[in-house]
């Protein structure tokens, strides 16, 4: 078992895999390699210009023969001509780790791994080849020690913390990945965390500061979840405040009452005004592009009413949807043009269930006439001076095809802007992104039940409108039919 975690650890799993081991950790010059010496019985270095660059994993296993081999396992980021480069350095004849030999060694995988040199005791720099210069690495200098007397033991040393950077020596870069390679191994939840503090230091002292900032960004993340509720009747009495608030919102939004501030940050919760200004847009459309021709009343004020109408229009070959109302304009002929049947955007989570948007294409400006002759001589039977009342069904729904897309084009605005109106409105009185995502999740499905029904029941509306039998309780129809 021992043997296969070690082979887990040269193939570098162990960024992606929890193995066991012993992390040391401590700020620089904190005692580390006293604690390592006394844990390993290695010599480890303390020459200022080998400090801890990298991390060193230690394994000692109990075996009949003494051995000691070397290698370096590379950072789970390195490019590949540097991965071949470490994976070809092996160290299998090394006798002894005493402190000479072991500097050494050290010196080797800071050249290999390309780390920036230190000067040495005579003040000069050390060689290094002219590749990627830096301080500090991911690689690994993997270090396994076998013999009869040896424990099962694996540990890691890691390059100590360090809290302000050195001129040319350390960047604040250097600084934040050093604390992200440490942060690494205490995630592990299988590392044993050995930390080490100097005994002239207070440990408190040292990490109040640290301490204090995250305190207070817990504080303020709970503050804004408000007061604790741990029993199931306070958990009830938060989901009651928030729903008597939106209902009180909903309320006023309602009856147009925006005195609240949420209305002057969120205009999308104006949903009174909004649905009122897509009523407006519906009628005049309805009355403009709602029928295949014309009716004669409109033959000779063309440009009066076309003037009178605003509209959302747009070429044919120019169809996109917008996120609010547009007034549309006449063409240069003073006729309107085509409009469209939706106004605003869909949420995401409507997309498959609303109606597209689709162009509205204006009526036959003259001819209704002929058409109507045309259809009746079409479908003449054997009627003396009558027709075939079903001829009247034909007109109607020849008449009033663009009745469908208007409809549903309008119903799908209407529940567009419901849907975000609750959204947003949920958003705002939930203290957390947390509490908005679980309830937006438990409703949406009823959301969308309701959303579905409305649509089926327009689409039975005009089943019923278009395709039955035209009928009507006016007492005034025949009379005004005989004068016309």
């Amino acid at each position: 078992m021992l043997a296969k975690i070690d082979k887990l650890f040269a193939c570098n799993v162990g960024h992606y895999i929890d193995l066991p081991q012993i992390v040391v950790v401590g700020d620089q010059s904190s005692g580390k390699s006293s604690v390592l010496e006394g844990l390993t019985r290695l010599p480890f270095p303390r020459d200022s210009g080998l400090c801890t660059r990298f991390a060193t994993q230690i394994t000692f296993r109990r075996a009949t023969v003494k051995s000691i081999s070397v290698s370096v396992i590379p950072g789970k980021d390195a490019p590949p001509d540097h991965v071949d480069a470490l994976r070809g350095w092996k160290r299998a004849d090394v006798d002894n780790l005493g402190g000479e030999q072991f500097a050494q060694i050290m010196r080797e995988a800071q050249q290999l791994m390309g780390i920036m040199p230190r000067s040495d005791d005579n003040g000069n720099k050390e060689s290094m080849p002219t590749r990627a210069r830096k301080t500090f690495s991911s690689d690994v200098l993997s270090i396994q020690v076998s013999g009869p007397d040896e424990e099962h033991l694996t540990v890691i040393d890691v390059p100590g913390i360090f809290q302000r950077v050195t001129k040319d020596v350390t960047t604040k870069e250097d600084k934040e990945f050093v604390r992200e390679m440490v942060a690494g191994y205490m995630r592990n939840p299988r590392s044993i965390m050995l930390t080490v503090v100097p005994a002239n230091v207070d440990v408190a002292t040292q990490v109040k500061v640290e301490i204090n900032k995250k305190l207070k960004k817990s504080r303020a993340e709970l503050e804004a979840l408000g007061s604790k509720r741990d029993t199931p009747a306070e958990q009830s009495r938060f989901l009651i405040d928030m729903a008597d608030k939106f209902q009180n919102i909903v309320g006023k939004a309602l009856a147009a009452r925006y005195s609240d501030e949420c209305f002057a940050e969120h205009p999308e919760l104006k949903i009174a005004t909004l649905v009122v200004q897509r009523d407006e847009v519906f009628s005049k459309d309805f009355a403009t592009h709602g029928h295949t021709y014309r009716f004669k009343d409109f033959w000779d004020d063309d440009e009066k009413e076309a003037d009178a109408v605003s509209c959302f229009t747009q070429d044919d070959d120019d169809i996109d949807s917008t996120n609010h109302i547009e007034n549309g304009c006449n063409g240069a002929d003073g006729q309107l043009k085509n409009i469209f049947t939706r106004h605003f955007e869909d949420a995401g989570d409507l997309v498959d269930i609303l109606h597209p948007t689709k162009a509205i294409v204006q009526p036959k400006a003259r001819g209704i006439l002929d058409w109507i002759t045309d259809l009746y001589e079409d479908s003449r039977g054997f009627e003396l001076g009558q027709f075939d009342p079903s001829l009247l069904a034909t007109l109607l729904k020849a008449q009033t095809k663009n009745w469908q897309g208007l409809a549903l084009g309008y119903t799908s605005d209407v529940v567009a802007l419901t849907h975000t109106f609750i959204q947003t409105l949920l958003e705002y009185i939930c203290p957390g992104p947390g509490t908005y995502q679980n309830l937006n999740s438990m409703i949406m499905d009823h959301l969308m039940d309701r959303y579905q029904k409305a649509l089926n029941e327009v689409e039975f509306i005009l089943v019923v409108e278009r395709f039955g039998t035209p009928a009507t309780q006016n007492h005034y129809f025949n009379e005004n039919l005989q004068q016309w």
